[in-house]
């Protein structure tokens, strides 16, 4: 149900943005050949029952598949195919084991363990990567941007996560507050009189004011910054924060 809720949402938003869905192959512009596929997260069946619902929003997903020239049937054939890539790979990438190193992958499956597969939600600020990366170089960013911001808030208007966690980065930051401006983060809590070794830059809570609700919310460096007071933040946020806000 929700997924189809999804799907709809998504059809309608991007009926207005369809460039990024037909240009890429018919347009003589060759900005568009380094744009990745659109990137339209799908829930678990299950995830209305979930006792855990956590949205988890990363920057961008390097090199997204592209559905293909055969999805331009329709906006509705495009949608469909976009949305079986992100569960396909969301699914692989729970039940893969741990690379090396610190990657968002690792550490949405340090979050899945603890909250439950099923109701994870991954996200991301931005819907489209450019050259495998952060779109901001791209001549269609100001687009993207609209569309990102348009599919993100409605993944959490449909999917009403228990708690938020916006993992994406400093080097996002001026965008994340053009999408989630700080005077909509309220109740702030700060976590050095914990932990002194942790600030609010590496680790803040906040309720996110939402359309119908206030979203329990926390920032974080992106997973893959490597930065001993970046790691120290991140463990302590899976092993001591994030259980004690679980069901």
């Amino acid at each position: 149900m929700l997924n189809d809720l999804l799907k709809d949402r998504y059809k309608e938003i991007l009926s207005c943005h369809s460039e990024f869905i037909t240009a890429k192959y018919r347009s003589n512009d060759e900005t568009y050949n380094h744009l990745s596929g659109i990137f339209l997260p799908k829930v678990h069946a299950e995830y209305s029952n979930s006792k855990n619902k956590v949205m988890i929003i990363g920057r961008e997903t390097k090199g997204w598949k592209d559905p293909g020239k055969d999805s331009f049937e329709s906006i509705d054939n495009y949608v469909q195919k976009a949305m079986k890539i992100h569960n396909d790979a969301f699914l692989e990438q729970l039940n893969e084991k741990n690379p090396k190193g610190c990657t968002f992958l690792n550490f949405l499956r340090a979050i899945a363990d603890k909250a439950g597969g099923q109701g994870i939600v991954w996200a991301n600020l931005f819907c489209i990567a450019h050259k495998k990366s952060i779109p901001s170089n791209s001549k269609h960013f100001g687009q993207i941007k609209e569309l990102s911001k348009k599919l993100l808030m409605a993944q959490i208007e449909i999917l009403n996560p228990d708690i938020l966690i916006f993992a994406n980065g400093i080097s996002t930051a001026p965008h994340r507050r053009d999408f989630f401006p700080l005077e909509n983060c309220i109740h702030s809590k700060d976590f050095i009189e914990v932990d002194s070794k942790i600030t609010n830059h590496y680790l803040w809570q906040f309720d996110l004011k939402g359309k119908n609700r206030n979203y329990l919310s926390f920032r974080l460096h992106h997973p893959s910054a490597y930065s001993e007071k970046a790691i120290y933040a991140r463990k302590f946020f899976l092993e001591k924060v994030l259980p004690g806000r679980l069901i």
